[in-house]
């Protein structure tokens, strides 16, 4: 694997021995986009259901006492932490 290479996935936040695999961390990293966006899904469903908004709107529910805000955050947030696999330049 060439130094640049190395740099490119060292800099994206994946380790050395990571790097060395790059089929199985984009296999990996496809798998865990799914699941965020199947959980995601999940989660915008059950507030569809309790807020009565249509399926496709964005959500204006703000209230602090249901678990599923924060559920729905956090979700959200690891989703955008998760680097982007056309942003890698995995060599197979």
């Amino acid at each position: 694997m060439s130094w640049k290479l190395t740099f490119v996935l060292l800099l994206a936040g994946l380790c050395p021995d990571c790097a060395a695999h790059p089929s199985a961390v984009a296999h990996t990293l496809a798998a865990r986009r799914q699941a965020l966006v199947s959980r995601q899904d999940a989660l915008h469903d059950v507030c569809v259901s309790c807020s009565s908004n249509p399926r496709f709107a964005a959500i204006a529910c703000d209230s602090i006492d249901c678990p599923n805000l924060y559920a729905r955050k956090r979700n959200a947030n690891e989703l955008a932490k998760l680097p982007d696999l056309a942003n890698l330049d995995l060599a197979f």
